[in-house]
């Protein structure tokens, strides 16, 4: 996505989102909240800052801080050298609007998959943790990401979409990662929002903040990036959402346990979530340790 469009889009969120929230549901936007930020809010700005304005400035160099980011490239390389032609290229059909259908779900897709594994293999939380760490819906929420998480997932992608369909238009792509990251923003807001009908198929605020939830029961499930379909054809809906969905609006947010929140809301810098936590903690403080973030799952 261009530096233009990706700033437009990110300001025309932020603004409608505030006047949402203050004129409609009288409740604090994602602009209130990082212009007198919490601890959780203060750990996002870095990451804003890095993905928002360091990837469109610094290219491939962040890339090269962490395996998967090495691992993405070379892949990349690897694929491109050998023009690779997926097997569905010869069926898709050729109008953009109607391509723009199947790419979308096959972007999508291979992110619900690597979600589900971030929660459910212990190192890969270890990870997905300082995301889990808010405790408050930002728009900011979206980017607390760590370096090493966000290339694992694009690697997916690349690989399944490669796969499938080859080489993908960039005039295909460009509207598709548009929307993509404006149902992003918009999910990690605090819209009390949960789309009636259509949330069975795109995941909406109130979906995805139930996955935002303390409670493990409801934070190992909901794991949809755009398509709720996803978790509603898995049996990956938490039960509380699918029998009361607007209980999600005033559920308690962030990691239970409270040494661990506190852990991954005082991190400065995603460079420095490109390692697992016990290495980080061992690593700045020259061989102490923190109270282990353990996966939600070993934890029950």
């Amino acid at each position: 996505m261009s530096i233009l469009a990706s700033t437009l889009l990110l300001i025309s969120v932020y603004i409608g989102e505030h006047f949402l929230l203050v004129g409609l549901y009288g409740r604090k936007s994602s602009l209130q909240r990082l212009i007198r930020p919490n601890a959780s809010a203060k750990a996002d700005l870095p990451f804003v800052l890095l993905y928002e304005v360091g990837f469109r400035w610094l290219g491939h160099w962040p890339k090269l801080i962490c395996g998967p980011g090495i691992l993405y490239l070379g892949v990349g390389w690897a694929l491109g050298w050998l023009e690779f032609a997926g097997p569905a290229q010869s069926i898709l059909p050729t109008d953009p609007w109607l391509l723009a259908i199947p790419v979308l779900l096959a972007l999508d897709f291979p992110l619900y998959v690597t979600h589900v594994a971030m929660h459910r293999v212990p190192f890969l939380w270890r990870f997905h943790a300082v995301h889990h760490a808010a405790t408050e819906m930002t728009i900011a929420n979206g980017s607390r990401v760590a370096l090493a998480e966000y290339f694992f997932g694009e690697l997916a992608i690349l690989l399944f979409m490669t796969l499938i369909f080859g080489a993908v238009r960039p005039e295909i792509i460009l509207p598709i990662l548009i929307v993509r990251n404006a149902i992003d923003m918009l999910q990690h807001s605090d819209l009390p929002w949960h789309f009636g009908p259509g949330g069975y198929v795109v995941a909406s605020p109130g979906f995805h903040r139930m996955h935002h939830s303390s409670r493990p029961e409801d934070r190992n499930a909901n794991y949809a990036n755009i398509f709720a379909i996803w978790d509603h054809l898995f049996g990956t809906v938490a039960p509380r959402y699918r029998s009361a969905p607007l209980s999600a609006s005033d559920c308690p947010l962030g990691l239970n346990d409270p040494a661990s929140a506190a852990h991954y809301n005082r991190i400065v810098g995603p460079l420095l979530c490109t390692l697992p936590a016990d290495f980080l903690e061992a690593w700045c403080q020259g061989g102490g340790k923190h109270s282990r973030a353990t996966s939600p799952f070993l934890s029950q």
